[in-house]
């Protein structure tokens, strides 16, 4: 008498035949060629808006600066055309020399925002180099391309004196790149007594 022998069933192996592998792989391909654009377009404008935001950071920060030395200021100069500021701050026996300056570059150098101090008195003199600090760049003229010579021949300056010489309009354009122009204007009054004639003179006096 024979016996029969039985073997149980072999399972069945689960995967993916090769025409599935390679219908998942062209959707895929198919996917990151949507996406990449998008995703690539959209952290390019997150880079643009964060230089932009700094930017006009570092540009306030200037700002700030430069109106708390016209409000301590006793004498004002705006040199002409209009891209150099002359300050003398403080109390009498504790002055100081400050001036600003966005000096001329050929284009297409960009604009720069710069300043310099020191003890006033004809004793003291400025530190080798002159002293000048940048605090801003990519700095452009009203109504001109980035990296315009200065005086700017359309008239807006980064600095004019108001009416009563005691204040002094601040107008400085940013354009960082390709990015939009951004436009910081203001006027800060100090407690100026000797302005005009007499203000370059004092200058001349105490700060040359």
């Amino acid at each position: 008498m024979s016996r029969i022998r039985t073997h149980p069933e072999e399972p069945e192996e689960d995967g993916f035949t090769l025409v599935e592998v390679m219908v998942s792989s062209a959707i895929l391909l198919v996917v990151i060629a949507i996406l990449g654009p998008i995703l690539t377009g959209s952290l390019t404008t997150f880079g643009r808006q964060s230089d932009r935001a700094a930017a006009l950071d570092q540009a306030g920060l200037a700002v700030q600066q430069l109106e708390h030395d016209v409000l301590a200021s006793a004498v004002l100069n705006v040199v002409a055309p209009g891209n150099d500021l002359q300050l003398i701050t403080g109390q009498v026996g504790q002055t100081s020399c400050v001036e600003y300056r966005v000096p001329s570059q050929a284009a297409p150098q960009p604009l720069t925002l710069q300043r310099r101090a020191r003890t006033a008195g004809g004793a003291a003199t400025w530190p080798a180099g002159g002293g000048w600090q940048t605090l801003l760049t990519g700095l452009k003229l009203s109504g001109q391309p980035p990296g315009s010579v200065v005086p700017n021949p359309a008239g807006a300056n980064p600095f004019t004196s108001a009416g009563n010489l005691r204040s002094v309009n601040i107008d400085l354009q940013i354009q960082n790149g390709t990015s939009p122009v951004n436009e910081l204007k203001t006027t800060a009054t100090g407690r100026t007594v000797i302005a005009g004639l007499s203000g370059t003179a004092a200058w001349t006096a105490q700060c040359s």
